[in-house]
């Protein structure tokens, strides 16, 4: 992690905001309401999804930056709570999600 500085510059903020909106391919000229958009990054060999929501806020736009590794993801439905003969199973099954558990008849 690295230091980040207490007070940003107003605008130097904006900027930034600005940048990250451009990478989300968000409306830079909309700041009255919420806006999410995505975009990825290359770290490590590996590309992170950073999905990305901007607010208006009493002191401008907020901005909020959700990091996702897609290789982080490895829960099976079992861990969810749901039986192997679970209703919800067949229905993901029927629609085509693969689920990494055997499939259901």
């Amino acid at each position: 992690l690295n230091d980040v500085p207490k007070e940003i510059e107003k605008g130097v903020y904006a900027s930034m905001v600005s940048r990250i909106k451009l990478l989300a391919e968000l409306k830079l000229n909309i700041k009255s309401e919420p806006q999410d958009g995505r975009f990825s990054i290359a770290f490590e060999k590996k590309q992170v999804e950073v999905r990305v929501a901007v607010a208006p806020s009493e002191f401008g736009e907020s901005v909020v930056m959700r990091l996702l590794d897609p290789d982080a993801i490895n829960i099976s439905l079992e861990e969810l709570g749901l039986r192997p003969d679970d209703r919800c199973r067949r229905l993901l099954h029927s629609m085509g999600i693969g689920t990494n558990a055997p499939s259901v008849p």
